[in-house]
Protein backbone atom coordinates (compact mmCIF):
# COMPACT_ATOMS: atom_id res chain seq x y z
CA UNK A 1 0.00 0.00 0.00
CA UNK A 2 1.01 3.61 -0.48
CA UNK A 3 2.78 5.58 2.22
CA UNK A 4 1.13 8.57 3.88
CA UNK A 5 3.18 10.95 1.73
CA UNK A 6 2.05 9.12 -1.40
CA UNK A 7 -1.58 9.12 -0.27
CA UNK A 8 -1.47 12.88 0.30
CA UNK A 9 0.05 13.34 -3.17
CA UNK A 10 -2.66 11.13 -4.72
CA UNK A 11 -5.45 13.11 -3.07
CA UNK A 12 -3.88 16.35 -4.31
CA UNK A 13 -3.96 15.03 -7.86
CA UNK A 14 -7.56 13.93 -7.48
CA UNK A 15 -8.72 17.35 -6.29
CA UNK A 16 -6.44 19.18 -8.75
CA UNK A 17 -4.33 20.88 -6.07
CA UNK A 18 -0.88 19.64 -7.05
CA UNK A 19 0.71 23.02 -6.23
CA UNK A 20 -0.70 23.10 -2.68
CA UNK A 21 -2.61 26.29 -3.34
CA UNK A 22 -5.83 25.26 -1.61
CA UNK A 23 -5.04 22.58 0.98
CA UNK A 24 -2.28 22.20 3.52
CA UNK A 25 -0.87 18.72 4.18
CA UNK A 26 -2.55 18.84 7.58
CA UNK A 27 -5.95 19.38 5.92
CA UNK A 28 -5.48 16.33 3.72
CA UNK A 29 -4.23 14.23 6.67
CA UNK A 30 -7.39 15.13 8.60
CA UNK A 31 -9.53 14.24 5.58
CA UNK A 32 -7.72 10.91 5.22
CA UNK A 33 -8.23 10.14 8.93
CA UNK A 34 -11.96 10.87 8.67
CA UNK A 35 -12.12 8.83 5.47
CA UNK A 36 -10.45 5.85 7.13
CA UNK A 37 -12.99 5.95 9.96
CA UNK A 38 -15.90 6.06 7.50
CA UNK A 39 -14.34 3.28 5.42
CA UNK A 40 -13.99 1.07 8.49
CA UNK A 41 -17.60 1.73 9.44
CA UNK A 42 -18.71 0.80 5.91
CA UNK A 43 -16.69 -2.43 6.03
CA UNK A 44 -18.24 -3.26 9.39
CA UNK A 45 -21.71 -2.68 7.93
CA UNK A 46 -21.10 -5.33 5.26
CA UNK A 47 -21.38 -9.03 6.15
CA UNK A 48 -18.32 -9.91 4.08
CA UNK A 49 -16.30 -6.74 4.46
CA UNK A 50 -16.40 -6.80 8.26
CA UNK A 51 -14.27 -9.95 8.26
CA UNK A 52 -11.27 -7.79 7.39
CA UNK A 53 -11.61 -6.03 10.75
CA UNK A 54 -11.61 -9.20 12.90
CA UNK A 55 -8.66 -9.95 15.17
CA UNK A 56 -7.70 -11.48 18.49
CA UNK A 57 -6.62 -9.39 21.41
CA UNK A 58 -3.66 -10.14 23.62
CA UNK A 59 -4.20 -12.62 26.43
CA UNK A 60 -5.01 -11.14 29.84
CA UNK A 61 -4.95 -12.63 33.32
CA UNK A 62 -7.93 -12.62 35.66
CA UNK A 63 -7.65 -10.90 39.03
CA UNK A 64 -9.16 -12.47 42.13
CA UNK A 65 -12.51 -10.95 43.18
CA UNK A 66 -12.53 -8.56 40.19
CA UNK A 67 -15.56 -8.49 37.90
CA UNK A 68 -14.91 -5.52 35.61
CA UNK A 69 -12.21 -5.49 32.91
CA UNK A 70 -11.22 -3.08 30.13
CA UNK A 71 -11.85 -3.75 26.45
CA UNK A 72 -9.12 -3.18 23.84
CA UNK A 73 -8.76 0.50 23.03
CA UNK A 74 -9.36 0.04 19.27
CA UNK A 75 -12.51 -2.04 19.62
CA UNK A 76 -15.54 -1.50 17.39
CA UNK A 77 -17.55 -4.46 18.62
CA UNK A 78 -17.00 -7.75 20.44
CA UNK A 79 -17.60 -10.89 18.43
CA UNK A 80 -16.91 -13.23 21.34
CA UNK A 81 -15.07 -13.53 24.64
CA UNK A 82 -12.95 -16.59 25.39
CA UNK A 83 -11.43 -17.95 28.56
CA UNK A 84 -8.53 -20.32 29.18
CA UNK A 85 -9.63 -22.10 32.36
CA UNK A 86 -6.16 -23.08 33.59
CA UNK A 87 -2.57 -23.71 32.53
CA UNK A 88 -3.23 -27.41 31.97
CA UNK A 89 -5.27 -26.88 28.82
CA UNK A 90 -4.70 -25.05 25.55
CA UNK A 91 -8.38 -25.10 24.61
CA UNK A 92 -10.08 -21.74 24.81
CA UNK A 93 -13.74 -21.82 25.85
CA UNK A 94 -16.37 -19.39 24.63
CA UNK A 95 -17.94 -17.32 27.41
CA UNK A 96 -21.65 -16.73 26.92
CA UNK A 97 -22.93 -13.16 26.92
CA UNK A 98 -26.06 -12.40 28.92
CA UNK A 99 -27.95 -9.31 29.95
CA UNK A 100 -28.82 -8.97 33.58
CA UNK A 101 -32.54 -9.68 33.04
CA UNK A 102 -31.81 -12.97 31.24
CA UNK A 103 -29.36 -14.00 33.94
CA UNK A 104 -31.82 -13.24 36.75
CA UNK A 105 -34.57 -15.21 34.98
CA UNK A 106 -32.27 -18.21 34.43
CA UNK A 107 -31.33 -18.26 38.07
CA UNK A 108 -34.95 -18.17 39.16
CA UNK A 109 -35.97 -20.93 36.77
CA UNK A 110 -33.04 -23.14 37.77
CA UNK A 111 -33.54 -22.68 41.49
CA UNK A 112 -30.18 -20.87 41.75
CA UNK A 113 -28.49 -24.10 40.68
CA UNK A 114 -25.98 -22.66 38.20
CA UNK A 115 -22.51 -24.02 38.77
CA UNK A 116 -20.95 -20.75 39.84
CA UNK A 117 -17.80 -22.38 41.18
CA UNK A 118 -17.02 -24.32 38.01
CA UNK A 119 -15.25 -22.83 34.99
CA UNK A 120 -14.31 -25.97 33.08
CA UNK A 121 -14.78 -25.91 29.33
CA UNK A 122 -18.44 -26.41 28.50
CA UNK A 123 -19.89 -25.39 31.86
CA UNK A 124 -22.41 -22.59 32.27
CA UNK A 125 -20.78 -21.02 35.31
CA UNK A 126 -19.14 -17.92 33.76
CA UNK A 127 -20.88 -15.16 31.82
CA UNK A 128 -19.98 -11.73 30.55
CA UNK A 129 -22.12 -8.61 30.59
CA UNK A 130 -21.89 -5.14 29.06
CA UNK A 131 -23.92 -3.40 31.77
CA UNK A 132 -20.94 -1.32 32.91
CA UNK A 133 -19.35 1.93 31.74
CA UNK A 134 -18.37 2.18 28.08
CA UNK A 135 -15.05 0.56 27.30
CA UNK A 136 -15.41 -2.19 29.92
CA UNK A 137 -17.12 -5.53 30.32
CA UNK A 138 -18.04 -7.50 33.44
CA UNK A 139 -17.48 -11.17 34.18
CA UNK A 140 -19.77 -12.86 36.69
CA UNK A 141 -19.21 -14.47 39.03
CA UNK A 142 -15.71 -13.23 39.78
CA UNK A 143 -12.95 -15.71 40.45
CA UNK A 144 -12.52 -16.08 44.22
CA UNK A 145 -8.93 -17.10 43.52
CA UNK A 146 -6.88 -17.36 40.36
CA UNK A 147 -4.43 -19.90 38.98
CA UNK A 148 -3.22 -18.64 35.59
CA UNK A 149 -6.74 -18.33 34.17
CA UNK A 150 -6.76 -16.00 31.16
CA UNK A 151 -9.23 -14.31 28.84
CA UNK A 152 -9.08 -12.77 25.38
CA UNK A 153 -11.35 -11.06 22.89
CA UNK A 154 -12.22 -11.85 19.29
CA UNK A 155 -13.31 -8.45 18.08
CA UNK A 156 -13.75 -5.98 15.25
CA UNK A 157 -11.06 -3.28 15.43
CA UNK A 158 -10.88 0.29 14.22
CA UNK A 159 -7.89 0.68 11.89
CA UNK A 160 -5.07 2.93 13.04
CA UNK A 161 -4.43 6.08 11.05
CA UNK A 162 -0.92 6.42 9.64
CA UNK A 163 1.22 8.67 11.85
CA UNK A 164 4.54 8.40 10.00
CA UNK A 165 5.23 9.87 6.57
CA UNK A 166 6.61 6.54 5.35
CA UNK A 167 4.01 4.44 7.13
CA UNK A 168 1.12 2.70 5.41
CA UNK A 169 -2.36 1.58 6.45
CA UNK A 170 -0.84 -1.85 7.07
CA UNK A 171 2.10 -0.47 9.04
CA UNK A 172 0.91 2.92 10.33
CA UNK A 173 3.88 3.53 12.64
CA UNK A 174 6.50 2.46 10.07
CA UNK A 175 8.03 0.12 12.62
CA UNK A 176 8.59 -2.86 10.29
CA UNK A 177 5.54 -4.62 11.68
CA UNK A 178 2.25 -4.90 9.79
CA UNK A 179 -0.35 -4.46 12.54
CA UNK A 180 -3.36 -4.23 10.25
CA UNK A 181 -4.99 -6.71 7.88
CA UNK A 182 -6.93 -4.25 5.79
CA UNK A 183 -7.73 -5.53 2.29
CA UNK A 184 -5.70 -4.63 -0.75
CA UNK A 185 -6.82 -1.28 -2.28
CA UNK A 186 -7.94 0.10 1.08
CA UNK A 187 -5.62 3.05 0.51
CA UNK A 188 -7.39 3.81 -2.77
CA UNK A 189 -10.80 3.70 -1.10
CA UNK A 190 -9.66 6.07 1.64
CA UNK A 191 -8.16 8.46 -0.94
CA UNK A 192 -11.40 8.59 -2.93
CA UNK A 193 -13.43 9.29 0.21
CA UNK A 194 -11.00 12.02 1.31
CA UNK A 195 -11.17 13.61 -2.14
CA UNK A 196 -14.96 13.55 -1.99
CA UNK A 197 -14.89 15.29 1.39
CA UNK A 198 -12.42 17.96 0.30
CA UNK A 199 -14.48 18.56 -2.85
CA UNK A 200 -17.62 19.13 -0.75
CA UNK A 201 -19.56 16.57 -2.76
CA UNK A 202 -23.30 16.34 -2.28
CA UNK A 203 -24.31 13.89 0.43
CA UNK A 204 -27.07 11.31 0.50
CA UNK A 205 -27.68 9.52 3.80
CA UNK A 206 -24.43 11.04 4.97
CA UNK A 207 -22.38 9.60 2.09
CA UNK A 208 -20.85 11.52 -0.85
CA UNK A 209 -22.56 10.80 -4.16
CA UNK A 210 -20.42 12.80 -6.61
CA UNK A 211 -17.75 11.38 -8.89
CA UNK A 212 -15.35 10.53 -6.06
CA UNK A 213 -18.17 9.21 -3.90
CA UNK A 214 -19.29 6.88 -6.69
CA UNK A 215 -15.71 5.73 -7.27
CA UNK A 216 -15.43 5.02 -3.54
CA UNK A 217 -18.74 3.12 -3.42
CA UNK A 218 -17.79 0.96 -6.42
CA UNK A 219 -14.38 0.19 -4.97
CA UNK A 220 -15.86 -0.62 -1.56
CA UNK A 221 -18.26 -3.11 -3.15
CA UNK A 222 -15.38 -4.74 -5.05
CA UNK A 223 -13.24 -4.95 -1.90
CA UNK A 224 -16.09 -6.62 0.01
CA UNK A 225 -16.58 -9.15 -2.77
CA UNK A 226 -12.86 -9.93 -2.77
CA UNK A 227 -12.90 -10.31 1.02
CA UNK A 228 -15.75 -12.80 0.71
CA UNK A 229 -13.91 -14.84 -1.88
CA UNK A 230 -10.73 -14.81 0.17
CA UNK A 231 -12.56 -16.00 3.28
CA UNK A 232 -14.07 -18.97 1.49
CA UNK A 233 -11.32 -19.73 -0.99
CA UNK A 234 -11.32 -23.33 -2.12
CA UNK A 235 -8.29 -25.46 -1.32
CA UNK A 236 -9.09 -27.96 -4.07
CA UNK A 237 -6.28 -28.54 -6.53
CA UNK A 238 -7.04 -28.67 -10.21
CA UNK A 239 -4.77 -30.65 -12.49
CA UNK A 240 -4.60 -29.82 -16.14
CA UNK A 241 -4.82 -32.95 -18.27
CA UNK A 242 -3.60 -33.28 -21.82
CA UNK A 243 -6.12 -34.39 -24.38
CA UNK A 244 -5.72 -37.92 -25.64
CA UNK A 245 -4.91 -38.34 -29.29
Amino acid sequence: MRSLVQMISKVRRLVNDVHSQEFEDADIKDALADALENYAADLFGHNDGKRALLRYSSEFSFVADQEEYALPGDIMAVQRVEVLPDSNTSRWANVQKKNIDEYSADRLLSGFALEESSYAVGTTGLYWFDDVEEGNIRFYPAFASVNEEKYRFRYYAWPTMVDDDDGTLLNPHNDSTDTSKLPVRSDMAVEYYAAATLSFEELEDGKPIGAFGQAYANLLASICRTTARGATKSTRRYVRRTRRA
